[in-house]
């Protein structure tokens, strides 16, 4: 798989996913986050939007996210609101938080129901929910970097759960993880099980590991291919640097 980090502006970037097992040829899997200042309180890396693109056919659409639900639960605290203590509208009141910009050595849980569309407006009929549970940074070995390159780096382990009505319209979780539904069909946020753990690495290697949600890593990049700002804006101009790019 490649990744390629484009900049949007002074505080939003694209990661671009290719060469995925089961993705189409010329296709690109974007997510666009930026960096929410949150005045008053603690800054957030936010998601707002995936973006498909495909250089062979041309076709693009853009699906933006919003939020419905946010719980956060720090350590050792109380679960917050985020929308009703004003962090969403804060952050623009679109997208969702995806990870503390600052990590302060604790874990916590983040619970996101939401909806996604091709446009601002939202389609509610396509629906969304993510837990994740993020914990403090640890050493973890990089076999993906070579033997000049140091391949033990510090990392923040993040457990996920998804579920979505996108392709099943009753909604489904992403296996192996699970959890309780309500009668109408959404998940309550209790009994989540994840289904795999992400690690995010120091160094600028997003997406770093994968890994099964209780087993070690087993998935590794050993870089992020980025690209000049100019070319960040259009996915259409992304064709010349992306096939350049190495294929970790």
């Amino acid at each position: 798989m490649t990744i390629t980090n484009t900049k949007v502006d002074d505080t939003t970037f694209r990661l671009w996913f290719t060469d995925k097992p089961g993705q189409a040829p010329g296709q690109y899997d974007i997510e666009q986050f930026r960096y929410c200042e949150n005045p008053g309180a603690e800054p957030w890396l936010w998601l707002d939007k995936y973006i498909n693109y495909n250089e062979i056919t041309k076709a693009r659409s853009e699906h933006a996210v919003q939020s419905s639900k946010i719980l956060f639960t720090p350590e050792g605290s109380p679960t917050q609101d985020l929308i009703a203590n004003g962090t969403y509208a804060r952050c623009g009141s679109r997208g969702q938080p995806y990870l503390r910009f600052n990590q302060n050595g604790k874990s916590y849980r983040i619970q996101v129901w939401g909806t996604i569309g091709e446009d601002e407006n939202s389609r509610f009929r396509w629906r969304w929910y993510w837990d994740a549970t993020v914990y403090p940074e640890e050493e973890i070995d990089n076999g993906c970097r070579d033997s000049k390159t140091k391949t033990t780096v510090k990392a923040i382990k993040v457990k996920e759960a998804w579920w979505d009505n996108f392709i099943v319209t009753v909604g489904a979780w992403t296996a192996p993880g699970g959890g309780t539904l309500a009668k109408d069909g959404l998940p309550t946020g209790e009994s989540v099980r994840p289904f795999r753990t992400v690690w995010h690495a120091e160094g600028r290697l997003p997406y770093f590991v994968i890994g099964t949600p209780e087993g070690a890593p087993n998935w590794c990049a050993s870089q992020i291919w980025e690209v000049p700002h100019k070319t960040a804006a259009d996915p259409t101009s992304q064709k010349a640097e992306q096939g350049a790019a190495p294929k970790p």
